[in-house]
């Protein structure tokens, strides 16, 4: 559904996606244990093996608004529900969980400004909530928030000049857990690049 015009207007779309035979890292034995096939599994430790899921179901809702209180500002926040559940799966235990690595709710804030004197300026905030890292759902990667920003000038047609700070506030973001004892891993730091572009 669309409605609004180009300086104010909405969108949201609905959604459930059915996925038979999907393929996903399954939980065959928790720690500690001797498991045939992986051998001495420590405390804490999961034995994970790639196998089908029979059915997967995903269902969710998209929706965004935008404004332009200027003619070269735009201001647009979207936001993205997505419930991926196990319907059916050889190994039992993982039906009725979420998928692991798939945030329930996403949240998406956007300025788009064509400043004076051909300055270009593109900052984005990224909120997702939790998250689980294994099909148990008993591995939680925490909520996160980050900051992207832009800033470019064009000369000419052909040449622009450009900086870009990714994940400016330096947040930790959660990328994974390999066990209940760790150790976790996180996505890069901020990370500053800038340069020159060249099109024709």
């Amino acid at each position: 559904f669309d409605a609004g015009s180009r300086q104010l207007g909405f969108s949201a779309t609905g959604f459930i996606n059915e996925l038979h035979h999907a393929v996903g890292n399954v939980t065959v034995a928790q720690g500690p244990a001797n498991v045939p096939g992986f051998g001495v599994v420590p405390a804490g430790g999961l034995a994970i093996q790639r196998q089908n899921l029979d059915l997967v179901r995903v269902w969710g809702l998209e929706g965004s608004v935008h404004w332009m209180p200027l003619p070269k500002l735009r201001l647009e926040a979207s936001y993205l529900l997505d419930n991926a559940r196990v319907v059916s799966a050889t190994q039992t235990s993982s039906v009725g969980k979420q998928l692991p690595e798939v945030p329930r709710h996403n949240l998406v804030f956007s300025v788009d400004w064509q400043a004076p004197a051909e300055v270009h300026i593109n900052g984005r905030l990224h909120w997702v909530s939790r998250q689980f890292d294994d099909d148990q759902n008993t591995l939680q990667l925490a909520s996160a928030t980050t900051v992207d920003l832009a800033v470019s000038r064009r000369f000419g047609r052909m040449w622009e000049i450009f900086l870009s700070v990714e994940n400016l506030l330096n947040a930790q973001v959660e990328t994974g857990l390999g066990s209940t004892m760790g150790p976790l891993n996180v996505a890069p730091p901020r990370f500053v690049h800038g340069g020159v572009r060249w099109t024709w």
